[in-house]
């Protein structure tokens, strides 16, 4: 049996091309609200500690999610249309770049399939 982390090290070297072609804001968005339903639920199974999620997305959750779903932090890579998005962004808010937000998901993926023994 391969490990997880094994099979994160494979898939970088065999086919990050592919990867990285299929990266917009909408599929990290995706991997990320995966990851998030089943922390969530393992931490209400108390198979992981309450605040897990939060505590792996700390300081980055809120900015990513809001640069992913809001037209306004992000015009041109946005899950949702200007019509959807409402309320103004915070006072001097700087979207997150897609780069940045590939690496972040790629250590919270990580963090994750630790989790899956």
């Amino acid at each position: 049996m391969i490990a997880d982390n094994q099979v994160i090290e494979q898939i970088d070297v065999q086919y990050p091309s592919r990867f990285y072609k299929l990266l917009c804001h909408g599929n990290v968005f995706n991997i990320y609200r995966v990851i998030e339903a089943d922390v969530n639920g393992q931490e209400q199974s108390n198979v992981l500690p309450a605040g897990t999620f939060n505590n792996w997305t700390q300081g980055w959750g809120n900015k990513f999610t809001l640069t992913a779903n809001n037209f306004k932090a992000n015009p041109y890579a946005v899950r949702h249309s200007s019509v959807e998005s409402f309320g103004a962004l915070p006072r001097g808010f700087k979207s997150m770049s897609l780069d940045k937000a590939a690496e972040l998901i790629n250590t919270l993926l990580t963090q994750w399939l630790q989790t899956k023994h």
